[in-house]
């Protein structure tokens, strides 16, 4: 459907390509690109419209925009399961990549560690910002702290219960 040519010389098949494309799109959110076409019945022209929408530049700007706004309000924290705000906040930070946000490692590594707010975390983000680590060697180290604080946590928890029983 790329060659002006090919469809000129073929005017059923860009009808046929319309009508397929107008199917398509009944009741969804590209519904609109297609109906611009409905007097010419050109599905050559709807379908760089439609490729220009989902794979254009202003798409994975969008896309990357709201990558970054996730990436600053993903938290991990030790209470809840930091892994899985682990794993969704490095999701995001690939995601990014991939769409060409352009955030640098150590912007990354920053928003990182500024977004851990459990307070048993206070005196580890101060000793780990003074190394110069990758992103994944920051990841490392947050989990291994995060497995001695979940450990110190039981230990208090099983201790607590200990008392109690005691008493």
């Amino acid at each position: 459907m790329e060659c002006y040519v090919h469809s000129e010389a073929h005017e059923t098949d860009k009808e046929v390509v319309y009508t397929l494309l107008a199917g398509a799109t009944i009741g969804g959110t590209a519904r609109h690109v297609v109906a611009k076409h409905d007097s010419t019945k050109d599905g050559n022209v709807a379908w760089q419209e439609l490729c220009c929408l989902f794979d254009g530049e202003s798409r994975l700007l969008t896309t990357a925009k709201r990558l970054r706004e996730k990436l600053q309000t993903t938290c991990p924290y030790a209470a809840s399961n930091s892994d899985r705000h682990l794993d969704s906040f490095l999701e995001m930070y690939r995601d990014l990549e991939s769409h060409g946000g352009h955030m640098s490692e150590p912007e990354a590594i920053g928003l990182f560690l500024d977004n851990i707010h459990d307070p048993d975390y206070y005196s580890w983000k101060m000793a780990i910002k003074l190394h110069k680590l990758s992103l994944d060697e920051h990841v490392l180290q947050f989990r291994e702290r995060a497995d001695d604080i979940n450990a110190t946590q039981t230990n208090r928890k099983r201790l607590r219960q200990h008392i109690r029983r005691l008493a």
